[in-house]
Formats: structure tokens, sequence, C-alpha cells
């Protein structure tokens, strides 16, 4: 009895330990494969594993042990890899045919029969309008919608978040793609429960995921120094990448596929196309491990843009911080160094390239009209800034002194009114490009024939019509020998400011002797003697010179000259009749100006308007007319820079004291002259066109 209680003892655990049993097996047909040897391996995850699986008459059996699920990749005729699911205990059984053999039905636990489902449905995608039902939730492929395989996987991977398929599908479909969408590989890991979340694939995919959330499209290219075959240390501001745009490409001299062959001639070519381009630029980061083989491969290769290597093969750091697993790849930066596009080829390639050097000419040209725009609102606004700031501290120097500030505005307003009036008729000749020195002569001059003119008749507008006819006339005279003799303006109006101003000193001294000057009563132009009348012949004159300057034919024409003579002849325009019209507007300024200046003071001495010639110079650049003439010039720079001068002088006059005062501004006024002169030019001279 004893014996026989130990003999059943023994028979139980016998018979519980085979329950128990670790083995697998798997038995298949698959038609057509005949006599043939199938591999399976990566059971163990590292693929170091590798069994062999006899075939004779389209039949097979394998027996293996395994402790806990896990996935296996059957290799078919040494080319096709096909998943297998495998769990203790399990008796698989494989159909299928050597036709088609993408679709097997393998069956022995539900992770296989989900992915023969799911291949099933990639074959023959069920119709829609099916009803459910005919087969549990669990072991089919809803593919309303679904229009590929991808769509499909990923359909299956939110509705299966516990199946080792879902692993499968996720690394074939989304993991292997060339440019994997980690974003999207992120959402699909996160939805898969903990069994899955702590196999070791999923976690080596975690790590991928965040280096590759570091160097996507849209993010800042981390940072590399990297030497070339030279040792120089190249980053991405380098030099010779600064303001670039940047297209990295990664490459190995042991890669000798179609693909970097064919990646290499698209670079070549890109390179031979924009090598000089100051938009694009182009670096080669090698994977190599050997400097010899690198050298080699750049000559042989002809890879002559910039190259570089740390020699640490698929383990270089630059490599894992811009996630690249396979070669070739490329990396397109932009300027500021983001990320722009990853793995572009062939065609594509090319017109995003084109489409940034486009873009960035583009945006450099309206940054340069921007720039432009801003220096003109800044060479225009400054004089009336200038003025304002001048006239602040004129008042400020009158009140600390002590002085009568009406009696300085006064003066300061009679002394610039003339200027101003002189200036708005000398804009048009300074317009042309050319210039008149005489016009404080010629000023003089007609002032003085004005004088002796009511001291014989005593007749006040006969006398206001001689000063303006002498003006024109002095005026025409310099315009007939400059249009018409070509004779240099320069020439011409140095010999007119000597003859006038001998002329005009010749009768002041014969009429009333050197230093008493010539007269008229001051009775005569008292009542005109007021800011009001002064003020309205100011502005009457003025808007009469902005009308022809601005509106008409002849005012527009005369700025075509100045810009450009050459092309203003070429195009037929006459240069005579505008150059006779703008001296004979100067010369009405030089009458109007010796009529006012008769009003303030009635009397001519050899020093009256002496300096008026040089100061409608320097006043017209200080009201931000450029000194070439031209389409940038402005009428309202007579106004604004003729009392802005005239500010600027009375402030030097009043603050330095002294003998030396007189050449003491003079010489300050010559180098805020010159200041006014560079920026009223910047960005203009090298503009303009052959003279």
């Amino acid at each position: 009895m004893k014996k026989s209680s130990i003999l059943i003892l023994i028979i139980i655990c016998l018979v519980g330990c085979k329950k128990g049993s670790n083995e697998t097996t798997i038995t298949g047909e698959i038609k057509g494969l005949g006599t043939d040897t199938l591999y399976l391996y990566g059971m163990d995850e590292l693929y170091d594993r590798i069994d062999t699986i006899y075939v004779e008459n389209d039949k097979f059996s394998y027996t293996t042990s395994v402790d806990t699920i896990t996935s296996a990749y059957l290799l078919l005729k040494n080319r096709i890899e096909y998943p297998v699911f495998l769990d203790k205990g399990n008796k698989i059984k494989i159909k299928g045919d050597t036709i088609n053999l993408n679709f097997l039905t393998i069956s022995g636990n539900i992770y296989n029969e989900e992915f023969t489902d799911f291949q099933k449905a990639l074959e023959d995608p069920a119709d829609p309008s099916e009803k459910a039902g005919e087969e549990t939730v669990d072991k089919r492929i809803t593919v309303e919608k679904a229009n590929t395989a991808e769509e499909m996987a990923e359909e299956f991977i939110l509705q299966h978040h516990s199946s080792y398929v879902s692993l499968y599908l996720l690394d074939k479909y989304f993991v292997q793609k060339e440019t994997p969408d980690f974003s999207k590989i992120k959402k699909l890991v996160e939805v898969m429960t903990g069994v899955l979340q702590d196999k070791p694939y999923i976690e080596r995919l975690n790590e991928t995921i965040t280096q590759a959330e570091k160097s996507e499209i849209g993010k800042y290219a981390p940072f590399f120094s990297l030497p070339n075959a030279k040792g120089e240390k190249i980053t991405r501001s380098s030099d010779a990448f600064k303001q670039k745009s940047l297209l990295i490409n990664f490459w190995a001299s042991w890669n000798d596929s179609i693909s970097q062959k064919q990646s290499n001639s698209e670079l070549r070519e890109i390179y031979k196309k924009y090598k000089k381009n100051k938009y694009i630029g182009m670096l080669g980061i090698s994977l190599d491990v050997d400097k010899q083989q690198w050298k080699d491969a750049i000559k042989r290769d002809t890879l002559d843009w910039e190259q570089v290597c740390d020699f640490g093969g698929l383990n270089s750091e630059v490599a894992k911080q811009y996630s690249i697993y396979k070669i070739p790849a490329n990396i397109l930066l932009s300027s500021d160094g983001k990320i722009l596009a990853k793995n572009l080829r062939g065609e594509e390639l090319k017109k995003k390239i084109e489409n940034i050097v486009e873009e960035a000419t583009e945006k450099e040209k309206k940054n340069e009209i921007n720039k432009h725009k801003i220096s003109q609102i800044i060479i225009t606004v400054l004089p009336f800034v200038a003025l304002a700031v001048l006239f602040v501290v004129f008042v400020a120097v009158v009140t600390m002194k002590g002085y009568r500030l009406d009696m300085y505005l006064k003066i300061v307003f009679n002394e610039g009114v003339v200027l101003a009036v002189v200036a708005t008729g000398a804009i048009f000749i300074y317009t042309l490009g050319t210039f008149d020195i005489s016009l404080g002569a010629a000023t003089l001059f007609a002032a003085t024939m004005g004088v002796v003119t009511y001291n014989k008749t005593e007749k006040f507008v006969l006398m206001i019509l001689v000063i303006f006819v002498v003006g024109i006339a002095c005026s025409l005279f310099n315009s007939v020998l400059a249009s018409i003799f070509h004779i240099p303006a320069f020439v011409t109006t140095v010999a007119m400011m000597s003859v006038l101003s001998a002329s005009a000193a010749q009768i002041i001294t014969t009429k009333g002797g050197a230093l008493g000057g010539i007269s008229i009563p001051s009775v005569v132009v008292k009542p005109y003697d007021n800011m009001v009348f002064k003020i309205i012949m100011l502005v009457v004159f003025y808007v009469i010179c902005f009308f022809i300057f601005n509106l008409t034919k002849a005012g527009r024409r005369q700025k075509f000259i100045g810009g450009n003579p050459i092309c203003a002849a070429l195009t037929g325009i006459e240069y005579n009749k505008y150059t006779i019209i703008a001296f004979v507007m100067a010369g009405i300024g030089v009458g109007l100006g010796a009529l006012l200046t008769l009003i303030y003071t009635p009397s001519v001495t050899t020093t009256t308007a002496s300096s008026i010639g040089m100061n409608i110079f320097i006043a017209i650049v200080f009201g931000g007319m450029p000194i070439s003439g031209g389409a940038r010039s402005r009428i309202h720079a007579a106004l604004v820079g003729g009392f802005s001068f005239m500010l600027l002088n009375d402030i030097l006059e009043l603050v330095i004291d002294g003998s030396a005062a007189y050449g003491i501004t003079q010489l300050i006024s010559a180098i805020f002259f010159l200041v006014v002169v560079y920026v009223t030019s910047m960005n203009y001279r090298s503009a303009m066109l052959p003279r």
C-alpha cells in the first residue's frame, strides 16, 4: 500500500510538470515551399540567437522553450521577415502559399490571430457598410476611412493598447520610415499599457524620441564643433556660414550605396550653382572612423564643400544630437540656426534651396528699401529738428546773457528772411547740380541800383521794378554763359561776383563815400518794415516756387537734369531752356532779397549782402538739400536751412566773445556744414549715376 501511494504521487508530479511545460511548438505548411530552410530569430530581443527550421514537402515543425510572451521573426526565402508571436505552451500553426508570402495565416494565440486579421484587412479591406458583429472587436481591424496601411496601423494601435502586434506595427510603419514622425510615435507610445511600456524596445524608443525632440523641424539646431581636414574647428557660426542658411549632409566613405552616390551627385550640382552665393552654405559631416579613408573619399567623390569629421562613426555625438540613424541624410538650417527641413531629395531639395535664396534676396531688398526709407525720413525730419533745437538754444543763450529776447528774435528774423528768400530762388539752380556764388554780389548790385533809381526819381514802384530787373538780368547773364557758351558755373559765378561787387562798390563810393554808403529815406520803406508784410512776401514767393518746383513740367525736368544730365540729354530734354528758367527764378529771389534788405536797412554799403553767396550754399545744405541736386532736392530746404543757419551764426556770436569771435564762428560753421553734408548724402553717394 505504501508503494502504491508513492507511485501515484510520482505520476501526479510528472503530469503537473507536463502541464507547466515551457515548450512551444510551431507547425506549418506553406504551399510551394518544397524543401527549404527557414530561420527563426529575435526571441532574445538581441537578435543573437538564430534557430534553423527545415522544410520538407512544404511542411515543417519546430519546438522551442519560452518563458513569457515574445515576438520573433521567421525568415522566408532569405528575403521576407514575418512576425510570429510566441508564449509558453503555445501550439502555433502557420499556413500560406509562396505565391503571397506577405500574407500567412497564423494561429495559436491572440496576437498571431490579431496580426493575421490585420494582414487580411490590408490585403482585402472590409466594406464599411458591412455590419459589425461578424467577428469580435478584438479580432478585426476597423478600416472605415483607412486608405493606407499606415492609417490602418495607427488605428490598430489606438484600439489595442496592450497587444504585442502594436509594437510590431509601430516599428514597421512609423519608426522604420526614412523620416520618422517622432511626435506621432510619441503619441502612439503613450497609449500603450504598462506591459508594453516595460519592454526594452519601448525604453530605447523613448530615449530616441527625447533626443529627436531636440532636433525637430522648427527647433534651433544643436551646437557642434568639429575639425575639418586641416584640423580647424568648424561650427554653425563659423565665418563661412554667418548669416547663411546651411545644408548639412551626413555621409561616410564606407557607405557605397546607390542612394549615397545619387545624393553626392545632387550635392555637387547644388554646390556648383550656389558656391558663391551669400545666402546658402554647405557642410558635410562624415561618420567615418578612418581619417585617411575619409580624405580619400572627399577627393575621389569631388566633395569640394567644407567637410568635417570626429571619427566616431555611427556613435558620433553630432549624429546623436541630430538623430541620424542612417545615411545619407541631410538637414537644412535657416540663417538664424533653426531646422527648416530634413532628408529632402532630388527636385524637392533643389526647389527648397531655390526658395530660400529667393526669399533671402527679396528680404535683403526689402531691408535695403526700409533702410533707405528710414534714412530718408531721418534726413527729412532732421533739419526741422535741428531748427527747433537751435531756436531753443538761441532763446536760452539770449536769456542767460540778459539780453532782450524780442530784439534778438527780430534780428534773426530779418536776417533769416532775406537769406531764405534768396536761397528759395537759388534752389532751382542747385537742383540742376550746379551752383551760383555770385548771388550775394547780385543782391548788393540790385539794391544799389534800386537806391540810385529812387534817389533820382523818388518813385518807389520804379525802384522795385529796377531791383527785380537787375536781379533777373544778373542771373540771366550767368545762365547764358553757363548754358549757351558752356562755361563752367564756378568760373562764370566767380567772375560775376567780382564784376558785380566792384561795380556796386564803385557806385557806392562815388555817390556816398566808402564808409557812409548810399541810402533812401527810411520813411519810404517804414510802412513795410514789419513781420506781417515780410512773412506775406516770403510765403507768396515760397508758394509760387513750390508750385513750379513740384507741380510743373519745368520743376520735374530740372530734377531729372540734376539727377543725370547725360540721361536727360539722351531723352531730348532741352538743357538750355530749363537752365535759363532756373536762373530766372534765382534772379527773382535776388530781387526780392534786395528789396527786403532795403526795407530792413534803407541804406547800402560795400559790405551789404557780402556773405549771402556762400551762406546760401551752406543754408540749403543745412535744410537737407543734397549738394548733387537731382530728385532728392526739396524746396523747403531753403526756408529751414536759412533760418537754421542764422540761428547758429547768432548763437556762436553770442557765446564767443573777443576779437577772434568771427574766425571761430566761421570755423565752427564750416565743421557743422561738413557734418551735415555727410549726413544728407549718406546711402546716396554710391547710388549716383555718372554725371
